[in-house]
C-alpha cells in the first residue's frame, strides 16, 4: 500500500512539473512579437532610438540622418540620438531601436548586420547608382527592438531613402522597398515671340529638363490639343559634332497621342514619318488646356556616352501649311558624365 501511494505521488509530481514546463512554453510562445512593417515605422521608432552613421560619413549622409531625426522629433516628440559606428556601444546595440544610415562602404555596421541577419545586401551594382533600400527587421542584438536600414549604392540612394521616410515612411507597405533619388540635372528654356511662331497667340516656351542621366521632361505651352502634334529629339549619334539631316542621327518623332515611328529630319525642323504602323513610346505625352503638353521620354542607350549634342523641335499640326508651325531649339551639348 505504501509503495502504491508513493507511485501515485510521483506521478502527480511529474504531471505538475510537466504542466509548469508546458505553461512556461505557452507563455514564451505567446509573448508579443514586433510588428515589423514599414507602415508601423512611427510606432516602432517612437522612443529609444539611435541613428547610426559612419564615422567618416559624407555630408549628404550626415544631413540625411539629421533630417530623419528632426522628422521623428516632430512626429513623436522624441529626438533620436545620432552616433557614429565608432561611438556605438554594446549596451546601445541591445537597449535601443537602431536606424542605420549610409552605404556599406561608409558605415561599417551594415557589414555586421549582413553577417548576423538575412538583410538584403547592397552593393555598388545593386540596387544601382542613385538607388537605395529601406528595410525593416528585428534588431539582431535584441529581439525586443527593431532595426531600420536606410542604405544605398551611393549617397544619392541614401538620400532617396531619407527623403521617403521624412515624407511619410509609415505609408509604405511591407518590410522592404527600393528607393531612387530623382536629381534634376539641368533645365533649359527656349522662347519664341508671337512674330516667330503661329502656334499660340502669345509667347511660346519649350522647357527642357533632364532628370537623372537619360530621362527628359519637355513642356510646351501650346493652347490646343491635336493628336498629331509632335516633338522631335535628335542626338548627334555619330558624334561628328553636328546634327545631321535625314535619318543619320536617328531622330525620334514623338506624337501627342503617345505613338511614334521612324522619322526623317528636314532642314526647317519638320519631320517625315515612315509609312509603317506606329507604335507606343518611347515617351508619354499628357495635355492640360491651361499648361499645354508634357512629353516625358527616356533613352536607355545614351549612358555609354560622355556628352552628346541635342536638338529639339515642336511641330504644331493645327497651323496651316506654309505658316510658322515649327519651332526648333539651339543645338545644346548634354554632358552625361556629370550625373
Amino acid at each position: 500500500m505504501k509503495n502504491t501511494t508513493s507511485a501515485v505521488v510521483a506521478v502527480i509530481v511529474v504531471v505538475c512539473i510537466t504542466i509548469v514546463i508546458f505553461s512556461g512554453c505557452i507563455e514564451q510562445d505567446e509573448s508579443p512579437k514586433l510588428d515589423l512593417a514599414l507602415s508601423n515605422y512611427l510606432g516602432l521608432f517612437k522612443v529609444d532610438v539611435i541613428i547610426v552613421i559612419g564615422d567618416n560619413a559624407p555630408q549628404v549622409e550626415r544631413e540625411a540622418a539629421e533630417a530623419i531625426a528632426i522628422n521623428l522629433e516632430n512626429l513623436t516628440g522624441n529626438k533620436p540620438i545620432i552616433k557614429s559606428d565608432e561611438e556605438i556601444t554594446g549596451a546601445d546595440l541591445g537597449d535601443y531601436n537602431l536606424l542605420l544610415v549610409g552605404t556599406p562602404e561608409s558605415n561599417n555596421m551594415f557589414k555586421e548586420v549582413y553577417n548576423m541577419t538575412d538583410a538584403t545586401m547592397v552593393t555598388d551594382e545593386y540596387p544601382g547608382a542613385g538607388k537605395g533600400i529601406l528595410e525593416i527587421l528585428e534588431n539582431p542584438w535584441s529581439e525586443e527592438k527593431a532595426m531600420l536600414l536606410v542604405e544605398g549604392s551611393d549617397v544619392w540612394g541614401v538620400k532617396a531613402g531619407s527623403e521617403m521616410l521624412v515624407k511619410g515612411g509609415e505609408k509604405f507597405q511591407g518590410k522592404i522597398i527600393i528607393t531612387e533619388q530623382v536629381k534634376e540635372d539641368f533645365t533649359y528654356t527656349f522662347i519664341w515671340g508671337q512674330d516667330e511662331q503661329d502656334i499660340i497667340p502669345g509667347t511660346l516656351c519649350l522647357n527642357i529638363t533632364r532628370i537623372g542621366q537619360t530621362r527628359f521632361v519637355i513642356k510646351v505651352n501650346d493652347n490646343d490639343y491635336n493628336e498629331w502634334d509632335c516633338l522631335s529629339m535628335v542626338f548627334d549619334r555619330n558624334q561628328n559634332g553636328i546634327i545631321d539631316l535625314g535619318n543619320t542621327d536617328q531622330p525620334h518623332g514623338l506624337w501627342a497621342n503617345n505613338l511614334t515611328a521612324p522619322v526623317v529630319l528636314l532642314e526647317n525642323g519638320d519631320l517625315i514619318f515612315a509609312e509603317i504602323p506606329p507604335k507606343a513610346g518611347p515617351h508619354r505625352c499628357t495635355f492640360d488646356e491651361n499648361k499645354g503638353y508634357i512629353f516625358d521620354v527616356s533613352f536607355s542607350n545614351l549612358s555609354e556616352l560622355e556628352s552628346i549634342l541635342l536638338r529639339v523641335s515642336f511641330v504644331d499640326k493645327d497651323v496651316p501649311y506654309g505658316d510658322i508651325g515649327v519651332v526648333t531649339t539651339n543645338d545644346t551639348t548634354i554632358h552625361l558624365e556629370d550625373f
